[in-house]
């Protein structure tokens, strides 16, 4: 997994954090104030006091985007140089020592010494009136580059100090972590991460998904549908979206010639399914955080789960592979319809 660092310009820190000037010459910014979060894992609530930050003089911030465009330009001796002198300045504030360092773990990271820049990541944690913004950022990449080492349980300690401190959550921690569990085999801890990621994802637009949910349950109601959900904590809609088309395909078999109108309207009723549950599926979720719990869940042999996962695949990724998998899948679950079936359409596919 190769990762890219960006260097944050003091132009973009400036106005993201509200810099305003002083009297004395100083840029400073404005106080934030950070909410309470909800570890996802433990269940508790660490909160964040409103944090103070800090300031910066003219003269070092002339410095730092002198010290930004050499090394933009890739002159990273003369980079390096520029933030020495700025060090040797006196009183720097916080917040200056911290761009310095920033500036310094950037300058390593692209000489390819990642542990270099981790130990100047570090030293902008150190440092206390600081914008979370920076701390932020300073955090996540630490956490990239512990990755990038393949250095799997510092990796996951450190997106464990991010979430701890992060004002909202972000899906990419969560697959960070899920990433470097299972580069460890472990299954069973990475699976609710990789599931804590999804529900984030799909959180943010929980009426949309109630309400094609709605019109699927709706549907089946109209035409008598039962779902049987053999032990299953909740519906699978896909399944049940198969069940109701295969109802209402055999509905149509069963009309005369002239029952045109009533045709239509079960054929539009298949439609507008089809389009619901392609509509459910298509969301803020990416495929491969799918298959990471595709591959947990083979891992610990549980092939139901996997199933019900390469299902999901195939509604937004109908990829021949997937096919494939699931006719297998079906073949070990004794479902010899469906196995056969997946099998044509895979051959289909191909």
């Amino acid at each position: 997994m190769k990762i890219r660092i960006v260097l944050l310009s003091l132009v973009f820190i400036i106005s993201a954090f509200g810099l305003t000037k002083t009297k004395e010459g100083f840029i400073g910014f404005t106080t934030v104030q950070a909410q309470s979060k909800e570890d996802y894992e433990n269940n508790t609530k660490s909160k964040r006091k409103t944090k103070k930050t800090g300031a910066m003089t003219e003269k070092v911030a002339k410095k730092l985007q002198e010290a930004q465009a050499v090394i933009e330009a890739e002159q990273l001796e003369e980079g390096i140089e520029i933030l020495n002198e700025i060090l040797e300045m006196r009183r720097l504030t916080d917040y200056e020592r911290a761009q310095v360092n920033y500036f310094f773990a950037y300058v390593a990271y692209l000489k390819e010494d990642y542990r270099g820049a981790i130990n100047y990541y570090n030293k902008v944690l150190k440092e206390e009136e600081v914008p979370e913004g920076l701390l932020s950022s300073a955090r996540y990449t630490i956490a990239q580059l512990w990755f990038q080492l393949e250095e799997w349980e510092k990796a996951i300690r450190a997106v464990d100090d991010l979430l701890a401190n992060a004002e909202s959550p972000r899906t990419d921690l969560y697959i960070l972590k899920g990433s470097a569990l299972y580069q460890l085999k472990k299954y069973g801890e990475m699976i609710p991460v990789i599931r804590a990621a999804i529900d984030l994802a799909e959180e943010r637009d929980p009426f949309r998904i109630q309400s094609l949910q709605g019109n699927i349950k709706s549907t089946a109601d109209e035409n008598r549908v039962k779902y049987d959900k053999s032990g299953e904590t909740e519906i699978n809609y896909p399944q049940l979206v198969r069940i109701i088309t295969i109802k209402l395909k055999e509905d149509i078999t069963k009309l005369r010639e002239r029952d045109v109108e009533e045709k239509t309207i079960i054929e539009e009723t298949i439609i507008d399914l089809e389009k619901s549950i392609a509509n459910l599926a298509i969301g803020p979720t990416k495929e491969n955080w799918w298959l990471l719990l595709r591959a947990a869940y083979f891992e610990l042999d549980d092939i139901e789960s996997v199933r019900i996962i390469l299902e999901r695949l195939l509604f937004e990724w109908p990829k021949k592979d997937y096919w494939t998998q699931l006719s297998a899948v079906y073949g070990q679950l004794k479902f010899d319809d469906k196995q056969m079936s997946s099998y044509r359409t895979a051959y289909e596919e191909g």
